[in-house]
């Protein structure tokens, strides 16, 4: 563990991973992967708005944070530099709120992956308990055309659990 900034650095890999999915009577190869990271944040005044509590923009950010985060760990010692990951969508849902001053754990992990996409999940926990939930959908694309990319063997193993 290491700070950086506000945000506490923890990375620890959990288990399990599916592979399978089956559309419109083709079957399709998806991966699913459970490689969790985490990190901390600490709310500060930079953070709170006229509610008094975490703004959505922050939660944003974080989520955008924490995937690079996630995302450099896992290319570490490979070179990744022919592609890059565009959002194509987030999905957020709020359930709790965030005050300042509280610390906020940040959890991720890959989702459904194949073809052109990859889905990421992302919450945010207070005292244990979930307080957001994201799901964002990122495309890779090439990074000297900017177009779709199917997403390669070697970056489906990066992201699988160690």
């Amino acid at each position: 563990m290491h700070w950086l900034g506000n945000t506490l650095l923890i990375f620890f890999h959990v288990k399990k991973y599916l592979l399978h999915y089956l559309d419109d009577n083709k079957c399709l190869l998806y991966v699913c992967y459970m490689n969790v990271f985490e990190t901390k944040y600490m709310v500060l005044a930079s953070h709170i708005d006229e509610l008094n509590h975490v703004n959505n923009v922050v939660y944003l950010q974080w989520i955008q944070d924490v995937a690079n985060l996630h995302w450099t760990q896992l290319k570490q010692d490979v070179d990744t530099t022919a592609y890059v990951w565009v959002v194509i969508r987030h999905e957020i849902d709020y359930v709790g709120q965030a005050l300042l001053g509280d610390e906020i754990l940040a959890k991720t992990w890959v989702g459904k992956t194949g073809g052109i996409r990859s889905i990421r999940h992302v919450e945010f926990y207070k005292n244990n308990k979930c307080i957001v939930k994201a799901q964002t959908t990122f495309c890779l694309v090439n990074s000297k055309s900017f177009k779709p990319t199917r997403i390669t063997d070697k970056i489906l193993m990066m992201l699988a659990p160690k």
